[in-house]
């Protein structure tokens, strides 16, 4: 029932981009759910196959043709052909769709915080980035987001073989959460991202072994640590 109300949903919203073309309707949200999950189109179908796939969210892209919790491996396997598709019927996003897409698999609970450059003058205001055709806040483009967490998550991955060794090392004595407070110290201390983003590393390597999550690695509603 409720992968019923999922697909009905799905539908729902890509009919709204259809409508929002303001061109003759030549094509069903199914007739284009199907086309795009197969990769396939009536020559009739190509221009407003183009457009929706311009102007859609990536988000409803990605709910159209990804599977969901698939790996980041998945994923960009089931990527590239949806860029190579839309490339071949001449959308002009295809510059940007890759990333776009990725961006929707970043964790909700990943930092994407505003590093709040302003530009100078009377009236100083926010200094936005153009990609994709949106402008985001400094920090937060899909390219920036995606690229700190792929090094978050590494960075994630290699704590866990690090923390299972200090488990069983010399280190032994050190409870669980000693260990995980003892290496956010470090990476707190070594610069390789910003304070948040080293949290969320903890968080994460404590997730990917089972651990409790030390007090200092959670956040805040306000993105602060709960210790701040």
């Amino acid at each position: 029932m409720q992968k019923v109300l999922s697909q009905q949903a799905v539908e729902e919203d890509v009919q709204k981009v259809i409508s929002s073309l303001g061109t003759v309707q030549t094509i069903t949200a199914i007739e284009l759910i199907h086309a795009l999950q197969q990769k396939e189109h009536a020559p009739n179908m190509a221009p407003i196959i183009s457009a929706f796939l311009s102007h859609a969210s990536a988000d409803l892209i990605a709910r159209i043709c990804l599977v969901p919790g698939a790996s980041m491996e998945e994923v960009s396997n089931l990527i590239e052909p949806i860029v190579a598709f839309a490339d071949g019927i001449g959308c002009s996003r295809t510059s940007t769709l890759d990333i776009e897409l990725r961006r929707v698999f970043v964790p909700m609970d990943f930092p994407a915080q505003p590093r709040g450059a302003a530009l100078s003058g009377a009236n100083p205001k926010v200094a936005l980035v153009s990609y994709g055709g949106k402008y985001y806040e400094p920090g937060t483009a899909p390219p920036e987001v995606l690229s700190r967490w792929e090094v978050a998550e590494d960075l994630a991955h290699q704590f866990v073989e690090r923390c299972r060794i200090t488990e069983k090392g010399k280190y032994a004595h050190l409870s669980q959460h000693e260990i995980l407070q003892q290496y956010l110290h470090r990476l707190l201390q070594a610069g390789w991202g910003s304070d948040s983003d080293m949290r969320w590393v903890i968080r994460r390597t404590a997730v990917l072994l089972g651990w409790d999550i030390p007090d200092e690695a959670k956040e805040t509603l306000l993105g602060e640590s709960s210790q701040s």
